[in-house]
């Protein structure tokens, strides 16, 4: 049985070398280890308090499930002024 982990790439570009990595991940796995794409984040709204109380959209539980179903995730992501973008 193989361990399901999602790969979450920071980088919306599709040139980037984050997203180029991403893609070679589960080229690299383990034989015990699934490695897949996580969901999109491109589909994921910045952070609105008002947007979460009046509900939870899409894209954010369908992230949240892929996440609760995973054993591990890795995050793939650019570096901006040490830390990481926003999206």
């Amino acid at each position: 049985m193989a361990i399901n982990v999602i790969t979450i790439c920071g980088s919306l570009r599709k040139a980037s070398y984050n997203t180029a990595l991403a893609r070679v991940l589960p080229k690299l796995e383990p034989a015990t280890m699934a490695v897949c794409p996580g969901p999109l984040i491109e589909y994921i709204p910045l952070y609105n308090q008002d947007v979460m109380d009046a509900s939870v959209p899409p894209a954010v539980t369908v992230l949240a499930d892929a996440i609760r179903a995973a054993v591990g995730v890795i995050i793939v992501s650019p570096e901006y002024n040490f830390s990481i973008p926003a999206r």
